[in-house]
């Protein structure tokens, strides 16, 4: 049975230890009191977790709320990624918003709030682009052409709504949580717009903004809007930063190796070379996973295949393979098409295999190279003793 790419939903689930961390992050939501809202950050690279943590975040929240029978933050999770017409993401963050504060079971100052929040998302779903702005009024001058066009909307109609809606909220004792995930998943203008919305657009009372994103991508993004620095842009939108506590390759290796012990559990132990599995392993197998999203993607490509291989193969050299197939394909296809310089033991093969890194490494990163030569190199070491 494949195992699914996806987040955990729950800290039962947590086998790295993150629990701790994401109840610190909910307690720190739970615990801003003031009015004003903030924005805190969730950093870290792809593959770090970064939505586990936000879903064990929430579940604690709820947990705490239950246990000293707190009113709970009201959630608003949203995904922009998730949506086609990114040309419209500014609108389209303030009408799923109005949804969620629609509810029913919401109080009648909430839910006048969603409708408020519908009509602001109205107008500025008539603009084609909104553009990278500091504050409305030079959103209406930039884009005057497009509201003109409706007649009864001037410029105070839009600050004037926004007042209204800083005055619901501020009466408001229950907090807005808002959520957006992903963010580095979209383009640099996306990202712009994002940070635009948090800054300047949606900066309402007793909303708590938790953004997350792998920092060094968003920065880049944000380089333009700061004369050419991302990071001190960031800074003044995202109050409090959390960094994600890097993976110990440790934990990654348990994991790894706990995967491939289920693979290989029925497997005869008398065509297994541990001694040989060793070498590849430390001398540059390990090296290719860095995140759990690493493990998960090449034990899902060994079960795709493995039932048709196990009882043709080495079954090391087919690990060794199977990884370089998976993390690095074109030094894969490049050892298929030349597969004779591989399987020769004479002198003359090996020039050839001299020949085959000088064509295909040319693009590969020196620790990947590195990795590649150590596997490879294991692998034809091992064919000379017989």
């Amino acid at each position: 049975m494949f195992k699914p790419d996806q987040p955990i939903q729950s800290s039962k689930d947590d086998i790295l230890g993150r629990s701790s961390f994401a109840k610190s992050l909910g307690d720190a939501v739970l615990s801003y009191t003031e009015k004003e809202s903030i924005v805190v950050g969730l950093f870290g690279e792809w593959g770090s977790g970064k939505t586990s943590i936000i879903n064990m975040m929430l579940e604690h929240i709820e947990n705490v709320s239950k246990e000293k029978n707190n009113e709970k933050p009201i959630i608003f999770r949203f995904n922009p990624w998730n949506f086609s017409d990114q040309n419209q993401l500014i609108s389209l963050f303030f009408t799923q918003m109005s949804i969620t504060l629609g509810r029913q079971d919401y109080s009648e100052n909430i839910k006048k709030t969603g409708e408020k929040l519908e009509t602001y998302s109205k107008l500025f779903s008539l603009l084609k682009i909104i553009p990278v702005i500091n504050t409305i009024a030079e959103l209406l001058e930039n884009s005057g052409d497009a509201l003109k066009s409706l007649g009864d909307i001037k410029s105070h109609d839009l600050d004037s709504l926004k007042e209204e809606l800083n005055e619901l909220l501020s009466k408001q004792k229950q907090k807005i949580l808002i959520i957006i995930d992903d963010i580095d998943r979209l383009n640099n203008t996306e990202i712009r717009q994002i940070f635009q919305l948090v800054k300047s657009l949606g900066d309402f009372p007793n909303t708590i903004y938790l953004l997350s994103f792998d920092k060094e991508v968003v920065i880049k993004a944000l380089e333009k809007v700061q004369e050419g620095s991302g990071t001190v842009y960031l800074e003044k939108v995202v109050q409090i930063p959390f960094e994600i506590p890097a993976i110990s390759e440790q934990d990654v290796n348990h994991l790894l190796l706990k995967e491939l012990n289920e693979l290989l559990k029925d497997f005869p132990e008398n065509r297994f070379d541990e001694k040989h599995w060793n070498h590849v392993f430390h001398g540059g197998f390990k090296y290719f996973f860095r995140n759990i999203r690493d493990v998960t993607r090449y034990i899902n490509s060994l079960k795709f295949s493995f039932g048709l291989v196990k009882d043709e193969v080495n079954f090391v050299d087919y690990l060794a393979i199977t990884a370089i197939q998976v993390f690095m394909p074109e030094v894969y296809y490049g050892i298929r098409d030349n597969k004779e310089v591989f399987i020769g033991v004479h002198n003359q093969y090996y020039r050839q295999i001299d020949n085959y890194y000088s064509h295909y490494y040319r693009s590969i990163k020196d620790f990947d190279k590195k990795i590649c030569d150590e596997i490879i190199k294991k692998g034809i070491d091992f064919q000379k003793k017989f």
